[in-house]
């Protein structure tokens, strides 16, 4: 944090990716796989979070939370306006199940393991909302 403020940087929006989660590929049980929760949370507290530990980014978009609260990505996932620009960072990284790799031959989507990139449920209805 101090190398980008000492540099004269105020504000850095980060988003996270796949060398922030311990890197693809994603085997089930695995003690990687099993540290996303612990990737996600060192990810937050370096590059998100204020001094005193608290979120960075929490001022509302309209009337939308700036993130998705209640979500696994609740700390990776923001929005945040500076002016008149609206940035929004996702993090896409979904762990799918425990028992097997995902892969779709027909989409060519998965590949990673037990981890692939997709937005769902109520982190998609958030990033919806944002963009409304």
């Amino acid at each position: 944090r101090s190398l980008f403020t000492d540099a004269g940087y105020e504000k850095v929006l980060v988003a996270v990716g796949d060398h922030e989660l311990g890197d693809n590929y994603w085997i089930s049980g695995d003690h990687k796989t099993k540290s996303l929760p612990q990737f996600r949370e060192a990810f937050s507290n370096a590059f998100n979070s204020n001094q005193a530990g608290s979120f960075k980014y929490e001022e509302m978009i309209g009337s939308v939370n700036a993130r998705p609260i209640g979500t696994i990505y609740e700390s990776t996932s923001f929005a945040h306006q500076h002016k008149n620009v609206l940035f929004v960072t996702v993090d896409v990284f979904m762990k799918l199940s425990q028992d097997a790799d995902f892969f779709d031959a027909t989409t060519s989507e998965g590949g990673e393991g037990v981890v692939t990139g997709s937005v769902a449920g109520d982190h998609l209805q958030w990033f919806e909302q944002v963009l409304q």
